[in-house]
């Protein structure tokens, strides 16, 4: 497996294939900043894979880094020089946990016919022999099919968000930081019942069609133009009525566990930037809501 596609694995959030289709050459982002006494917090949706052309970086999210000593993001991305180890164990994990024992069912026995013809079809631009799709847990291969799509489309985690704002606070000597760790990350997915994850591939088998893809056009224009009440009905409503246990995994839980760690930075003087898959700050289970009902006080900036 090529390290593109390793490395596609650490941005594996339903956004990354849910926002896979073309979009306005102009976006802005939704921003929100927490307070406290002598403390601010930033919070920036983002997208993980863009096109290199979209203009997302607006003047509030570049006063937002400027401003702040350091830059978290979902987990820490091994981009930064000497990250090649990091990298390396990324890739081990992603083996370990990614792919199936060679002795388990192999991944057509999960899906119909249709569905193993159309996922080799898919996937068939990367070059994914059929013998390692069959080793790949569902969840796994469904990044793969994000990534592939996106790529069809020029789109790719270099450009997207996370990875720009990495890059640029490196090299304004920010720290970089994760709230939770690649394994962490893939152990959720790993985790999850054998229906959810094949239901996860489904779902993004039918965004590699025409019908799919109008439907992603429609998510990226609300990203862009920062219409979170129109994204939180495709990105968080969607999720939570189709498949319940995969928005209390992905999008719950996950919001739940990054909040004590916000609040501790709100008790520390200083000002930080926070930078995730915007379907985390939206909605009644999203980070500035759950901050709010932690009486912190959040605004929405634009």
């Amino acid at each position: 497996m090529s390290r593109r596609l390793q490395f596609a694995a650490l941005g594996a959030i339903a956004s990354a294939a849910a926002l896979a289709a073309a979009t306005p050459a102009a976006a802005d982002p939704t921003l929100w900043v927490a307070k406290a006494k002598g403390s601010t917090v930033y919070l920036v949706g983002t997208v993980h894979l863009l096109p290199p052309d979209v203009k997302w970086r607006t003047p509030a999210v570049e006063k937002a880094l400027k401003d702040s000593s350091e830059l978290w993001l979902e987990i820490k991305l091994p981009v930064g020089p000497g990250d090649a180890e990091e990298m390396k164990r990324t890739q081990q994990l992603v083996a370990a946990t990614g792919m199936a024992p060679a002795d388990a069912p192999p991944l057509s026995s999960k899906l119909t016919a249709d569905e193993w013809t159309k996922l080799q079809a898919v996937t068939a631009p990367a070059h994914v022999p059929p013998a390692m799709l069959e080793r790949m847990q569902p969840w796994f291969a469904s990044v793969v099919v994000a990534q592939v799509i996106a790529q069809g489309l020029g789109w790719s985690a270099d450009s997207g968000v996370d990875t720009t704002l990495d890059r640029d606070a490196l090299a304004q000597g920010k720290p970089v930081r994760g709230l939770e760790s690649p394994e962490q990350q893939m152990r959720m997915f790993g985790a999850m019942p054998a229906e959810a994850q094949v239901g996860l591939l489904r779902s993004g088998l039918d965004d590699a069609g025409e019908v799919g893809k109008a439907k992603l056009a429609s998510l990226a224009r609300d990203w862009a133009a920062g219409d979170d009440a129109a994204a939180a009905k495709h990105l968080v409503d969607g999720i939570r009525d189709k498949s319940p246990e995969l928005y209390a995994r992905m999008l719950v839980a996950r919001n739940r566990a990054w909040i004590p760690q916000i609040e501790e930075m709100l008790k520390t003087p200083g000002v930080r930037m926070i930078a995730v898959g915007e379907e985390h700050l939206l909605g009644p289970d999203g980070v500035p809501a759950l901050l709010k009902a932690d009486g912190m006080r959040v605004e929405h900036v634009h």
